[in-house]
């Protein structure tokens, strides 16, 4: 068996499928010489694995601590658990939250983007077309480009990995920033040229995710003007749209278009939805669908020990039921997730509905079954971090393994239409001037003429402002700590609007960027990899600039 080995360990890309709607060739092993890319089934499968790999990034049950627990919009709710709690004895070169993404991404997703790419530029296969054969190209690039992207918005500095290393390498070196960038956008700018508008099946990556994703890469190299036009490539193209009536398999039951977006089955175009640019797929009891223990965590992390709530007896006043499925109160939001960003004008805003965050729960078990449980009291107390607190019904869904499970098997929506406009939007702001802070203006006030929402002017518009509206609209979508540490305003918004007193005591200005793994770093034995700035071992003499 072909093996790719980095600093850390050696991998067997061992290949799975993706989703049951396309893909189910299962090679055991693949190299870019290798017989399974000698054909285009060959490619067919190496693609299903890597969007198998790139989805991993929700496969371990920690991922949500890592990107929401310790920011702005969430804490830690188990008291059992300390990750980001506090952040100096929590995020260390040898935290799992140091590891995780650089794992998945340097043993997982660059491995198999690398292996597609080199075989389909050196193989002798039959393609029908070059474009054929591009559109290959495109569909890696775009998610060896998502994985650098993630990296150095986490990480600062990182290693960038172009080809399939075919024997042991110990003398990586971290790329600076800007140029790590630029190397994202080429690879965007390919996949953009490549990728089809429409996709062979649901799933596969379009067009538009790669220019969504390319024009938070201009953003991120302060290229405004590039990065308004990519982002308006996907507003103005014509096949998407925001949502703004009821839709899909639920139009005919309580609830709203918002709330619609994420019910089951309703993120395909299939179900009318215009407004998913990109999701990962996610299919119960099937081969390459997820697996029946490996569903969709969200419902197990953001939500309540519920069924651990007494009555005011003192008796066991909730138990797991389907309809609420098992959340374990692994995630708490904040109180400005929860209220804050709702004050004032904003508390009618759609997204705000009882349709799309549950703040009223109900006795389901004992002599009080159906009664409201009461707001806590000093006569009725109740842990407010762990056991209830509003919940985001976004997450909510059918646990078909049982409700014990914790999990649904709904898609993981990963680039919406919506976003696309905030980033529209950031850049405009960015960009500076009356008519650009009026055009951001326009592009929010889209979503929030879809919620039914004050609209606001161009005086309103500033980067918290934005980040506001993100979390409003893409609170648990997006990977909150990146857009953060992307925006350099972690710091600031962990210190303001913390859960925890001691997570807001503990966070430093260094705390913008993740720690280089220790591990990579002694594995490294041929050059040294360095260790950012405020870290223990670290060799930089300063924060890692935005650009």
């Amino acid at each position: 068996m072909h093996k790719h080995i980095i600093p850390v360990l050696c991998i067997c890309l061992f290949m799975s499928g993706c989703s049951d709607k396309f893909l189910e060739e299962t090679p055991n092993a693949l190299d870019p010489d290798n017989a399974a890319l000698s054909n285009v089934m060959g490619f067919e499968s190496a693609i299903a694995a890597l969007h198998a790999a790139a989805r991993d990034q929700f496969k371990d049950s920690t991922t949500p601590f890592h990107m929401h627990a310790g920011t702005d919009i969430a804490t830690i709710g188990d008291p059992a658990l300390s990750e980001s709690k506090n952040v100096l004895t929590s995020i260390t070169p040898n935290s799992q939250c140091a590891i995780f993404y650089w794992h998945w991404a340097y043993l997982n997703v660059l491995p198999r983007a690398n292996t597609i790419i080199a075989g389909a530029e050196n193989n002798d296969v039959d393609w029908e077309s070059e474009a054929q054969k591009n559109s290959y190209i495109a569909e890696a690039k775009f998610f060896r480009a998502y994985a650098h992207e993630f990296l150095v918005n986490l990480y600062g500095r990182i290693p960038v990995v172009l080809e399939p290393i075919r024997e042991p390498k110990t003398d990586f070196v971290r790329e600076d920033r800007k140029k790590t960038l630029e190397i994202i956008r080429d690879d965007l700018i390919y996949a953009a040229t490549w990728l089809p508008e429409t996709p062979s099946a649901e799933g596969r990556v379009p067009q538009a995710a790669a220019w969504h994703l390319l024009s938070e890469i201009y953003i991120c190299l302060e290229e405004y003007d590039l990065a308004i036009e990519a982002a308006s490539k996907v507003i103005d193209s014509g096949k998407y749209e925001l949502m703004k009536e009821r839709f899909g398999n639920y139009k005919d039951e309580p609830g709203d278009v918002f709330s619609d977006l994420f019910l089951e089955g309703n993120q395909s175009a299939a179900s009318g939805n215009k407004e998913i640019l990109l999701c990962y797929q996610v299919e119960y009891d099937t081969p390459g669908g997820g697996g029946q223990c490996n569903g969709n965590i969200w419902l197990r992390a953001f939500g309540p020990r519920y069924f651990e709530l007494k009555d005011p007896d003192g008796n066991a006043g909730m138990q797991v039921c389907d309809s609420l499925g098992r959340s374990v109160g692994w995630i708490r939001t904040s109180n400005y997730a929860n209220y804050d960003i709702w004050a004032g004008d904003n508390w009618d805003d759609m997204r705000n509905s009882k349709y799309n965050i549950r703040r009223d729960w109900y006795f389901n078990a004992g002599p009080h079954t159906g009664e409201k449980v009461p707001k806590w009291s000093e006569s009725y107390q109740y842990d407010s971090l762990y056991i209830l607190y509003p919940r985001w019904r976004k997450v909510e869904g059918e646990s078909k393994g049982g409700a014990a499970t914790g999990r649904t098997w709904k898609d993981y929506p990963m680039f919406r239409l919506s976003e696309t406009y905030l980033l529209r939007a950031e850049a405009y702001m960015k960009k500076g001037g009356d008519d650009n802070l009026q055009k951001a203006a326009g592009d929010i006030n889209e979503l929030r003429s879809r919620a039914k929402a004050k609209l606001i002017s161009k005086e309103d518009v500033t980067m918290d402002y934005i980040l506001d509206e993100r979390a409003r609209e893409l609170m648990i979508e997006e990977p909150r700590r990146k857009t953060l540490a992307r925006t350099g305003t972690l710091y600031e918004r962990v210190k303001k609007y913390a859960v925890l007193e001691e997570t807001r005591n503990t966070v430093q200005p260094y705390h913008q960027w993740f720690p280089i793994p220790q591990q990579a770093i002694d594995a490294n034995t041929g050059c040294p990899l360095g260790q950012n700035y405020g870290y223990p071992g670290a060799t930089d003499t300063e924060i890692i600039p935005l650009l």
